[in-house]
């Protein structure tokens, strides 16, 4: 479970739409996550998003399918950090 001082009372949306850019997951705290899978987005491509994004409001974190399935503990550490730095 997500820790954002207690339980994250806000449900992620999935696939969203923004600023013309189809994001995996957004957080209401201003947290975009992309799922990265075996050929993920990589340079340009992805920077460039995530500085669209920026200019948005969010931050963004970048997760690779093995970090999902090997270390989902890192990524909800991780996504935790996010949140609450967010909200701060």
């Amino acid at each position: 479970m997500l820790r954002f001082g207690g339980p994250v009372r806000r449900v992620p949306r999935v696939n969203q739409e923004i600023a013309g850019l189809l994001v995996d997951v957004v957080f209401p705290h201003g947290v975009a996550v992309e799922a990265d899978s075996r050929h993920p987005q990589r340079g340009r491509a992805a920077f460039e998003r995530d500085a669209i994004l920026a200019t948005q409001g969010y931050r963004t974190l970048r997760f690779t399918d093995r970090q999902t399935e090997n270390a989902p503990a890192v990524v909800a550490a991780a996504l935790n950090a996010a949140l609450t730095a967010c909200a701060a």
